[in-house]
């Protein structure tokens, strides 16, 4: 959203959107290990980059026109931990 004043001193706004597919790619690594019996711990990190999205908006409504221009760099990163129970044991085929 973008807001101003208006010659009169009025407040004014419009609300605008940027919305698009981003491809990139992920890099991540993880570690899992047992806690004891069927217990396993977990942890995960994972860093995303998607590129960059620029654009700009404009409000014709207000005197003098207000502008809005924006450009960024679209990454994250993720760290997962967790703690996981496996049923049962082993799977073995029997014949």
């Amino acid at each position: 959203m973008i807001s101003g004043f208006n010659g009169q001193q009025l407040p004014i706004s419009a609300a605008w959107g940027h919305e698009s597919t981003r491809f990139g790619w992920v890099v991540g690594a993880g570690l899992e290990a047992r806690l004891g019996g069927n217990w396993t711990g977990k942890i995960e990190g994972l860093y995303m980059d998607y590129g960059n999205v620029s654009g700009s908006t404009t409000l014709l409504t207000n005197a003098p026109p207000l502008r809005f221009d924006y450009n960024s760099d679209v990454t994250d990163v993720v760290v997962r931990a967790g703690v996981n129970y496996h049923f049962g044991g082993p799977v073995v085929a029997r014949y």
